[in-house]
């Protein structure tokens, strides 16, 4: 039997309500050559039972079923039994537009890309339009420009669940099991892998905005897994010159948002604790010379007053209600 061009890989844990939906737009595609591989990550509800039918309505979907083990597991077990020369992956409580396979296969392939990124939309549980969030507005970028611009979060963003993979690209690096913003720790590594990526503008993904979701919760300090990813990123990205201090900027940029938010969020020994997290990475990242930021003035000393009193500046700046 041929292997399908495309593959497209969904972890599902309790997802019951919203299951149906998700894999519907994924099997009415326009682009068919593909794979479905949903992965119940030992959901208790009826999701593998949701999953077992609609195997038997599509000869095109595969269905693992497997213990618990959380999102990243998931979407690794996905990744070993995928055959497809791309790789998509879906969350289980969102929705594709019909063309998303489409407009992101003919973007890479046009373009001779490893990656095409489009745009999304964030939705309620009515599918109410929440939030647009546009794609960068250069069509095409070469590795350092794409680099550059998901540090910045400028039109390109971690978000796995976006784009279309070139299967070689991702290949040997897994998702990290046990952490909270996995993206965060594994998409910098894949575009360093790269040698194009390509934009599309259209909002081809529909991710869906819940209250009882992970980023959907209070902030906590499960939260600070994001910090450190953000950190393991600026060592990482040190051995390229043009992107050293861009990245050390952006990672004072996360130290103060999660001061920010450990101060008005957190009490008592969970406050402590964040706080004496986020100075240990501050201590671990050199100082970016005020003159060498990349930012607008009032940023840069924003961030120089941070580095002399972290407590009082975040202080101020909650009380101002800015960067909130």
């Amino acid at each position: 039997m041929k292997a399908a061009h495309i593959s497209v890989i969904v972890p599902i844990y309790k997802v019951e309500a919203y299951l149906d939906g998700c894999i519907n737009s994924i099997v009415n595609q326009t682009y068919t050559d593909v794979e479905i591989i949903l992965v119940d990550d030992g959901s208790p509800d009826k999701c593998g039972a949701i999953c077992d039918t609609w195997a038997k309505r599509d000869h095109r979907i595969r269905v693992i079923h497997k213990e618990n083990g959380g999102l990243s597991d998931a979407r690794n077990v996905g990744m070993a039994a995928a055959s497809g020369e791309y790789i998509a992956f879906v969350d289980s409580d969102d929705t594709l537009e019909p063309t998303f396979l489409e407009e992101l296969h003919t973007a890479i392939v046009r373009s001779h890309a490893d990656i095409a990124e489009c745009a999304m939309d964030y939705v309620d549980e009515q599918d109410r339009l929440l939030r647009h969030r546009g794609a960068a507005d250069i069509p095409v970028m070469e590795k350092t420009e794409a680099i550059r611009r998901l540090v910045l979060e400028d039109g390109i963003y971690q978000t796995v669940v976006n784009k279309l993979y070139r299967r070689s690209v991702i290949e040997g690096v897994p998702f990290e099991k046990g952490k909270c913003h996995e993206d965060d720790f594994w998409t910098y590594q894949i575009f360093d892998r790269i040698e194009r990526l390509v934009v599309v503008q259209n909002p081809l993904y529909h991710y869906l905005q819940r209250g009882t979701g992970i980023m959907g919760s209070a902030y906590s300090l499960r939260r600070l897994d994001a910090l450190e990813a953000r950190f393991r990123r600026m060592e990482y990205l040190q051995k390229d010159p043009r992107l050293a201090l861009l990245t050390r900027q952006q990672l004072q940029y996360d130290c103060l948002f999660h001061y920010q938010c450990s101060l008005r969020y957190l009490t008592g020994a969970e406050q402590e604790q964040a706080l004496q997290q986020i100075r240990e990475i501050m201590k671990q990242n050199p100082r970016v010379p005020l003159k060498e930021m990349t930012s607008a003035w009032k940023q840069r000393i924003w961030l120089e007053l941070f580095r002399i009193a972290p407590g009082l500046t975040a202080r101020l700046r909650n009380a101002a209600g800015i960067g909130q």
